[in-house]
């Protein structure tokens, strides 16, 4: 059970420095997913989302230093959360590496940009109390993740060329969801302010997840 914070626009404070470090790992995922991209207008969407997910992470900055002025930011967050990003990064850097177009896209716009959309949807409440100035720009920010996730599903279904492929999408979506599982584990002592479980994060990210992928899902106890 989730314990209210003494101090909830520092602990929103905290989820805004986590979602502007997802933030820069979208980013520098997006430039380097448009080098590899297929066609043109695919490395121009990319590009695209690179600079609005810098816009992203400087929105998240600023309400950092709006909510919590004397807060390091970045460095106020748990070593379990930066642990758990940087793990997620790594798995994306791994794809992007190898030239997995396909896989990265699940990675990047189907998994992390439904997590961050879960994340920046339970924000409205504590924005409600605590911040209402971000409140418009959190909705432009859901409306670009979520032409980043629609991005995402539309490609793969183009992209996708076989049952064999689809196979192997799916079981990358499911590691992907481990490790997006695993950031909202981490953070789950920064959402004491929000009135939700953890297990609803995690139900309601996979619950977003195309049904071609085939993402597991996760019974709430």
């Amino acid at each position: 059970m989730f314990i209210a914070s003494a101090h909830p626009e520092a602990n929103i404070s905290r989820v805004f420095a986590a979602l502007g470090e997802g933030e820069r790992s979208a980013r520098d995922a997006a430039r380097k997913q448009a080098d590899i991209a297929p066609d043109g207008k695919s490395r121009r969407f990319l590009l695209a989302q690179a600079r609005q997910e810098a816009f992203h992470a400087w929105v998240c900055d600023g309400a950092v230093h709006w909510l919590a002025p004397d807060s390091a930011g970045a460095s106020a967050l748990p070593a379990a959360v930066k642990r758990a990003l940087r793990r997620y990064a790594e798995r994306i850097g791994t794809d992007l590496a190898e030239r997995e177009f396909t896989r990265s896209l699940v990675g990047m716009q189907v998994v992390f940009e439904g997590l961050g959309a879960v994340v920046l949807g339970k924000l409205d409440i504590g924005l409600s109390k605590h911040g209402k100035r971000f409140a418009p720009l959190r909705r432009i920010l859901l409306r670009q993740e979520d032409a980043h996730h629609e991005f995402g599903v539309r490609s793969l279904q183009r992209l996708i060329a076989s049952d064999a492929e689809r196979a192997g999408l799916g079981a990358a979506c499911a590691g992907y969801c481990d490790l997006s599982d695993a950031v909202l584990r981490a953070c789950s002592e920064l959402f004491g302010d929000f009135d939700a479980e953890i297990a609803e994060y995690i139900e309601q990210a996979r619950t977003g997840l195309p049904a071609f992928l085939a993402p597991p899902r996760v019974i709430l106890t």
